[in-house]
């Protein structure tokens, strides 16, 4: 994905189970993509999930179950979404969604 896209985008991998989310996780961490543990990348918390969405980060690893917080008409989620172009990938029954 790194080398077929030009521009500045956050690509948020959002599952619905744990295990999911560390398999993809440790899938991208394999191939040297993501290293949680030297730059943040996985959301633990919804107020984590926001700041890293406000950050410079290419992929973002979260649970659906973090998008909790009720927004109004017209606000954005984080500071970031109005900043640069985020795509979602959303695992949903054994189907990988994409929502922009």
């Amino acid at each position: 994905m790194r080398r077929k896209l030009g521009g500045d985008f956050t690509f948020l991998v959002l599952t619905d189970r744990t295990d999911l989310d560390n398999q993809i996780y440790k899938t991208f961490a394999g191939v040297g993509l993501v290293n949680n543990e030297k730059a943040p990348c996985r959301a633990e918390s919804e107020a984590v999930l926001k700041q890293l969405l406000s950050e410079q980060k290419v992929f973002v690893f979260s649970l659906v179950q973090k998008f909790n917080q009720e927004i109004e008409d017209g606000q954005a989620y984080s500071d970031r979404d109005q900043v640069k172009q985020a795509d979602t990938l959303v695992e949903e029954d054994q189907r990988l969604l994409r929502i922009r």
